[in-house]
């Protein structure tokens, strides 16, 4: 994820490139708070159970956030192609609902927006 970075800011379009950049980076935000919030609900670092799971909570967050983004992009590159590209559509199609289905997971996960226990 990080490796890619460079490559976003090549990106012409700037409301792509923020989009683009968003994504990356707080996906990259949440690789590196996970491990942190398991490693304190081990107790290898300080903070003990409860302080380690409010970081995974935290890092939860930044992936609904990561993925909500990632839906926005797909949406914009959804809208912009021609309806007789069918196959193309579809699989774009597929991608945004694969995002919103992460961001309902994430947000309930993290205890952004709690739903029914039965969707997430």
């Amino acid at each position: 994820v990080v490796r890619s970075i460079p490559k976003s800011l090549s990106i012409q379009d700037p409301i792509d490139r923020v989009l683009d950049l968003l994504q990356k980076v707080s996906l990259a935000t949440f690789m590196v708070v996970d491990p942190i919030g398991h490693m304190r609900q081990w107790r290898s670092l300080r903070g003990g159970k409860p302080a380690g799971a409010g970081t995974i909570r935290l890092g939860l967050k930044l992936c609904c956030f990561s993925n909500l983004v990632g839906a926005c992009t797909q949406m914009r590159k959804f809208l912009v192609l021609d309806p007789s590209s069918e196959d193309r559509r579809r699989g774009e199609f597929a991608c945004l609902i694969k995002h919103l289905l992460l961001v309902l997971q994430t947000a309930h996960l993290s205890l952004l927006y709690q739903t029914h226990h039965a969707l997430a």
